[in-house]
């Protein structure tokens, strides 16, 4: 049971701003639901069953959630929910690899002459809790990954990564006959020796072929699965990356010429072969980067690797496609901003927000908006009406709840009070501005009306 809290219990350590970080007490309803961000809006039965808890009484909409078999079994509070949005699969990803826990700990002397090196006194350390110690004790798996990632290197030609240990001479580096074997130019030797070879492309690669790293060569895949990542390049590293476009698409090369030979003519450079093969035509080469990026990367990478584009690169219309990416965060956002659970914001003001974000990085950067050809400007207006807490609070209603609280109302209107009520909505839907005065002794209904 969570709290008690709010008006039960305003002290309590969830609460902010009056109001409750973990939006309980949480509403009835009598079957389990997702709203729009696909999170799950649990069955809570108005079933009147009540307990005791510092000495308040709680009912259903207080109750945690929870896998009630896990709980029985485990004798734990467990709760296990379908991760049914790629937002919630991007957090998860971020939060398995964001590292090991911190925690700062301080020593402290007893002695009053002691000195007082506040810069020693203070230790980062690695903080593992009981929980992870006791998983590490057992030696249970800590990752695994299914299917199979073949990490795929690329580089220009003659721009190969060596990497060797530090008191090596160069020399001897140079020397070493298999210096130039690596995956990439070991694909090129496999499309020359096989013809069924030059039927993938170099990322479709490893479904059919296996990297041997001993005798580096790529040899026929007998048994499993896995799936070719080629490393990334960012937009900015000019032909780099136009190379990275080329092996999505080229099949069968067998030297760096081949990748920017295009239908038989050859090409300078890889820019030029990827125009010629529709892969730039307008900024389908940043929107198809947005695109690809949106697969793995969270939202507020996206908006970074969105000004990027919009700094170093050559765009021609900088607002095409992209709003819809750069903005399934904002909504969220401004509900933990402004603690309101059930926030709805127009297009426009999403737009407005995600603008804003964006504006942030620029200036990062030492930019503007406006000094972006084509870019749309920030509404002040819409910003400004989406700061309100006053105004959220007032839309910030369960419009379902109401309706049926409605009709249940208007049931109950005596003649009197439903000819105001008929006049009153007359005005509003007619848009007439009428001014109405409500008069009456105390307990006629008026509050009620």
């Amino acid at each position: 049971m969570h709290g008690p809290c709010g008006e039960l219990d305003p002290h309590c350590p969830c609460m902010r701003q009056g109001n409750c970080t973990k939006h309980f007490p949480k509403k009835f309803n009598d079957r389990t639901t997702f709203d729009s961000d696909g999170f799950p809006i649990y069955k809570r039965r108005n079933t009147s069953t009540q307990v005791k808890k510092n000495g308040a009484n709680l009912d259903n909409r207080y109750v945690v959630p929870y896998n009630r078999d896990l709980l029985v079994k485990y004798d734990a509070h467990i709760n296990v929910e379908l991760c049914n949005y790629s937002r919630s699969v991007k957090y998860l990803f971020k939060y398995v690899h964001k590292g090991s826990d911190r925690a700062t700990a301080t020593i402290e002397s007893t002695k009053t002459g002691a000195e007082n090196d506040e810069i020693k006194k203070y230790l980062d350390c690695r903080y593992i809790s009981a929980i992870e110690a006791c998983w590490r004790i057992f030696k249970f798996d800590i990752h695994y990954r299914k299917p199979a990632v073949e990490r795929l290197p690329f580089h220009l030609e003659g721009q190969n990564t060596i990497i060797f240990e530090e008191e090596k001479r160069a020399e001897s580096v140079i020397s070493r006959p298999d210096i130039k074997k690596i995956k990439f130019t070991e694909w090129f030797k496999a499309n020359k020796r096989y013809d069924d070879a030059r039927e993938l492309t170099y990322s479709d690669f490893p479904t059919h072929w296996v990297w041997n790293a001993k005798d580096k060569t790529w040899n026929r895949r007998q048994s499993g699965k896995a799936v070719g990542r080629i490393y990334f390049a960012h937009p900015a590293s000019g032909e780099r990356f136009y190379m990275r476009i080329l092996l999505n698409f080229v099949k069968g090369s067998t030297s760096f010429e081949s990748i920017r030979t295009i239908n038989g003519d050859k090409y300078k450079n890889y820019r030029d072969a990827c125009y010629a093969l529709g892969l730039l035509d307008d900024d389908k080469e940043w929107n198809d980067c947005l695109v690809e990026a949106a697969l793995w990367a969270i939202e507020n990478e996206l908006r970074h690797l969105f000004v990027t584009i919009l700094i170093h690169c050559q765009v021609s219309d900088s607002r095409k496609n992209n709003c819809e990416i750069l903005s399934k965060d904002i909504i969220s956002l401004q509900r933990k901003r402004f603690q309101l659970k059930n926030l709805q914001l127009t297009e426009k003001q999403v737009e407005a927000y995600t603008l804003f974000e964006i504006e942030t990085i620029l200036l990062k950067m030492g930019k503007s908006l406006k000094d972006i050809d084509g870019m749309p400007l920030l509404d002040s207006v819409l910003l400004r009406d989406v700061r309100n807490r006053m105004l959220n609070e007032e839309l910030d209603y369960d419009k379902e709840e109401l309706k049926i609280l409605h009709d249940k109302s208007f049931a109950l209107l005596n003649d009197c009070q439903k000819s105001a009520c008929d006049a009153i909505i007359t005005s509003v839907e007619n848009e007439q501005g009428r001014l109405f005065f409500i008069n009456g002794h105390g307990g006629t209904g008026k509050t009620f009306l």
